[in-house]
């Protein structure tokens, strides 16, 4: 194999390598992505005894903007959400479209109080900012979910089966809510 061939290779490699780990609509961390750098954040919070918080967040009444508008809008929507929850966020943060129309910003250096801040500053971001596609003008709202690291969450699979609790409970209230578990 020649170095031009090796090179191409390994260029193939890391590419199917990042297509395997993203999210082909939003270009987010996928569910995957997600479990991969989370359980290093998991693991780096507790060596070093460090914050990390997660919000959970889901879409309001995707399906209903899909059943009025179809289902070019809810990708829109889709794009609309991970694009907000990206530009609202630090690079240290780490964005994934966990499936469907929910969301995961892990929040590393984040007590719950700050991502509650966090959570709440998308929320009205969301609230003040419609997606706008064409002619339409479409509100959106989301619910959320925070959790933290502690002495009983442990695992990346624990912090995100509380901060799905949680969301689940801000569904409950009425949507467009936020629960701190």
């Amino acid at each position: 194999m020649t170095a031009t061939a090796a090179i191409r290779n390994a260029q193939l490699h890391a590419e199917v390598q990042k297509q395997a780990i993203t999210d082909h609509l939003t270009g987010l961390y996928n569910r995957r992505g997600l479990f991969e750098l989370g359980d290093r954040e998991v693991e780096r919070a507790w060596r070093y005894n460090r914050s990390l918080a997660t919000i959970m967040l889901d879409i309001d009444d995707l399906k209903t903007i899909n059943d009025t508008f179809g289902h070019a809008y809810g990708d829109n929507a889709i794009k609309f959400i991970a694009h907000i929850c990206q530009s609202n966020t630090r690079k240290i943060d780490v964005v994934c479209r966990y499936g469907g129309d929910e969301f995961v910003i892990l929040l590393p250096e984040n007590d719950l109080f700050a991502a509650a801040k966090v959570a709440e500053r998308l929320r009205l971001t969301f609230l003040s900012s419609p997606l706008r596609d064409n002619d339409q003008i479409i509100p959106i709202s989301v619910s959320m979910g925070v959790s933290k690291v502690s002495n009983e969450i442990r695992d990346l699979k624990s912090l995100l089966q509380v901060a799905d609790e949680a969301l689940y409970q801000a569904k409950i209230q009425g949507k467009d809510q936020i629960v701190i578990k």
